[in-house]
């Protein structure tokens, strides 16, 4: 990483649709506008909320991006706190889908017409390398990239590694693995101290119960029959490691939640 073009990276969430190309030949063209259409409202959500960062949206494939110019805390925290949202909602809808996060050069711009826009840069090639490299294709979720990592280990060091401990994420080689149920391990404490006073299927609406229907769905899928068997490991794989992350007790008490939505 070369720590003296911080200020002229971006953050930039690459995300991949799975199995859209049997979703496009097996479904109408109603129900496959339905799917994409539901991506990008939950993308526009956050957009709305968080208001530095874009979407773009091609085919099967979202990139998430931040606006503003230059490496920051806040920006790196909003990239995989986001990044984790939209993959559980839409996880949640039974939409599986795989992505990385990168730092780095990331252009963006109108072209001379004002027709189309042009974006480019290596930030966009590390997250998409990452996320169709053979190695990672066992994993479908939310990967770390080390250019967005390491930007934060070297102007916070020790950072990265105090997140893992608490189960943020885990590393594998030089990537980070997202734990992207961040609402459902906040919202466990919270059960803990007694902080919930309504029914679960109310609390924390719509992060906190999609956070559930996503963990449901991925544990579900590993565990189906009819999945050719790749396909199967590869839902098994991610299942052990969020569960892992999560810890046995926060996972049984996903297991009742999800029972009570």
């Amino acid at each position: 990483m070369d720590v003296s073009r911080l200020d002229e990276g971006r953050y930039l969430l690459y995300l991949d649709i799975l199995g859209f190309k049997e979703i496009v030949k097996e479904r109408s063209p109603k129900e496959v506008y339905g799917v994409v259409d539901h991506v990008l409202q939950v993308c526009a959500h956050r957009e709305a909320l968080i208001r530095d960062f874009r979407t773009i949206y091609f085919s099967d494939t979202i990139i998430f991006y931040q606006k503003p110019v230059g490496w920051g805390r806040w920006a790196f925290c909003d990239v995989y706190a986001i990044g984790g949202m939209i993959w559980a909602a839409l996880a949640a809808a039974h939409i599986p889908s795989r992505g990385a996060i990168s730092f780095g050069e990331f252009t963006v711009e109108a072209d001379s017409a004002g027709r189309h826009e042009i974006f480019f840069g290596n930030a966009l090639i590390e997250a998409y390398d990452t996320e169709s490299a053979e190695e990672h294709c066992d994993w479908i979720g939310l990967t770390i990239c080390p250019s967005a990592w390491q930007a934060m280990e070297y102007m916070e060091p020790g950072v990265v590694d105090c997140l893992a401990s608490e189960g943020r994420w885990r590393k594998v080689g030089d990537v980070l693995r997202l734990n992207p149920f961040m609402k459902l391990t906040g919202s466990y404490i919270d059960y803990q101290i007694g902080e919930i006073s309504c029914p679960l299927a109310q609390w924390d609406v719509p992060e906190f119960p999609n956070d559930v229907k996503a963990f449901h769905f991925i544990a579900e899928q590993s565990l189906n029959q009819q999945l050719p068997e790749k396909d199967a490991q590869k839902y098994k794989h991610t299942a052990s490691l969020l569960a892992e992350m999560l810890g046995s007790a926060c996972v049984e008490w996903a297991n009742r939640a999800c029972r009570s939505l």
